[in-house]
């Protein structure tokens, strides 16, 4: 796997100019292109006068830091967004589609920051990309130790993927399961169908670890803590976890492990998800929806791009895998529709573009 377009968000915070050298050691080991986002609204917490002016020193800072990573070999661009962090990078990360997101941990101001601990820990729960949080000092690149953690879920193993291709040849990797069930469970379940779960994790376990040429680990009790402890114990600079875990026994259900990791490492923290697209593909398509009941086309026209979505919409949602042949057609006929309305209905036509791009990140 090799990275083509990195996210950073940017605050000018020393948190953040961690995460933009580390951005910046990724980018140029992988041929990236690097984009740098600062948000300075939403607007109203100011005066205009001060906002338009914020808006000013911001495009200047950011500029200078574009103009130092150019010069050092990097593709690098900037962009200063008047609106609130988390629309900014919604926005963003939809229109450039990046393969990785970095942020530090923490920002500056709660009136300037893009990078305060809730925003990041938003980002990681909102982005689609994988995110990579910068913590203390900036880590050499590519990470020469890492630790991941696994639950078996396929957010898991995509944390893992992504980890692994920020980690050299022969580079030192680690694997870690936790056992968390809990005491309810376990008192209910018996000690010879706890044993059990346990020697059927530990296979799973080595059989990963055997696939992917890591150390395997097995640990008892909180799985955060069990993490962040051995990431320590190992002297590691990068902790993979996934976003979400897969069934009862699952100890990152809901990105509870992953948030908790995040708060308490010490090393950086690279969060991923198994990519799935249906929640936003899903606003872009009710958008040209709406766009296309109110715009001026014939009955015929407006019913056959409704038909359109609605078909878009419906495969989606049955199938992960998604049917490539019925997909592509529809990605054809609103790719002709975009060609149509886009210097007569401009909003409908940025609405549907919005819905290509989400596609073509779903695989079509």
């Amino acid at each position: 796997m090799r990275f083509q377009r990195i996210l950073a968000l940017v605050d000018f915070s020393e948190g953040s100019n961690a995460a933009v050298e580390e951005a910046s050691a990724v980018a140029l080991a992988h041929g990236a292109e690097l984009h740098l986002l600062h948000a300075y609204g939403p607007r109203g917490i100011v005066p205009e006068a001060s906002f338009v002016e914020n808006g000013r020193i911001a495009s200047d800072q950011l500029n200078k830091v574009v103009d130092k990573l150019t010069a050092d070999g990097i593709s690098a661009t900037g962009e200063v967004h008047p609106g609130s962090p988390l629309d900014a990078f919604d926005a963003i990360e939809d229109a450039i589609t990046p393969d990785l997101v970095v942020a530090g941990a923490r920002g500056a101001s709660r009136l300037r920051t893009l990078l305060l601990g809730s925003v990041a820990r938003a980002v990681v729960e909102h982005a689609f990309a994988p995110v990579l949080i910068v913590r203390g000092e900036p880590a050499q690149v590519p990470y020469q130790r890492v630790l991941l953690g696994s639950d078996f879920s396929p957010d898991a193993a995509a944390a893992s993927v992504v980890a692994r291709a920020l980690t050299p040849p022969g580079g030192d990797v680690h694997i870690v399961h936790v056992d968390g069930i809990p005491h309810d469970a376990i008192a209910s379940l018996g000690s010879a169908a706890i044993d059990k779960l346990r020697q059927e994790s530990r296979r799973q376990l080595e059989e990963e670890a055997k696939a992917i040429g890591a150390v395997p680990h097995v640990g008892f009790g909180n799985p955060a803590k069990e993490i962040v402890s051995l990431a320590r114990e190992l002297d590691c600079d990068l902790i993979g976890v996934g976003t979400r875990g897969k069934g009862a026994n699952s100890w990152l259900e809901g990105g509870s492990v992953a948030n908790a990791v995040v708060r308490q490492a010490s090393a950086s923290v690279l969060v991923a998800r198994r990519l799935q697209l249906a929640e936003r593909l899903h606003r872009h398509i009710e958008s040209a929806r709406e766009e296309a009941y109110g715009a001026e086309t014939t009955d015929d026209e407006r019913l056959g791009l409704i038909g359109t979505l609605r078909a878009v919409r419906r495969l989606a949602d049955e199938s992960r895998e998604l049917e490539h042949e019925l997909l592509h057609e529809a990605v054809a006929e609103l790719e002709r529709l975009v060609a149509q309305v886009e210097n007569d209905r401009p909003r409908l036509a940025t609405s549907l573009s919005a819905i290509v791009r989400a596609l073509s990140r779903m695989g079509i």
